[in-house]
């Protein structure tokens, strides 16, 4: 037997009507419906994962083209920063941008302000989680540099067998 698309997009037929059907279920019955759920992502994640290498070693040696779309293997690159020469270029960077030209005097204080601003907006944005462990080298209270928002309710579950 052959698999085609069609047999795996029938699971969409009763994604959705589990969809239609979720104001109205029965707790249990959720439960139970969403631990398949997950168990259908996972599958779904490996599969998805599993033909992509498969369609990858195919077109190793020459691209393959399927109706429009071309398919090619391509360097998949990671990307790394040198954050010494960061943090050199920004410590430079801030006592030349804050020197007096005409005296040459430097305010260290403003110096190291301004390279920690900078340093803030090379690594991190407003909404970007701190290093706890950074903060606790440095003897900072968490708890007096967090503040949390309530942005809605989850549901939370607890295995009472796991042990």
């Amino acid at each position: 037997m052959e698999i085609t698309a069609a047999d795996i997009l029938a699971a969409i037929d009763v994604l959705r009507q589990a969809q239609d059907e979720s104001d109205d279920i029965d707790f249990e019955v959720a439960v139970d419906l969403l631990a398949a759920c997950r168990e259908l992502g996972r599958e779904v994640k490996v599969t998805a994962d599993l033909l992509q290498m498969e369609m990858l070693r195919q077109v190793e040696d020459a691209p393959k083209r399927v109706g429009t779309v071309n398919y090619m293997a391509v360097n998949d690159n990671a990307t790394t920063f040198d954050h010494d020469l960061i943090e050199a270029a920004v410590v430079a960077a801030a006592k030349d941008h804050l020197v007096d030209h005409e005296t040459g005097e430097i305010d260290p204080v403003e110096v190291a302000r301004q390279a920690a601003h900078w340093m803030r907006r090379v690594y991190v944005s407003p909404s970007s989680s701190a290093k706890i462990g950074v903060l606790g080298e440095l003897d900072v209270d968490v708890d007096t540099v967090r503040q949390r928002t309530k942005k809605g309710r989850k549901l939370y579950e607890i295995d009472t067998q796991a042990d």
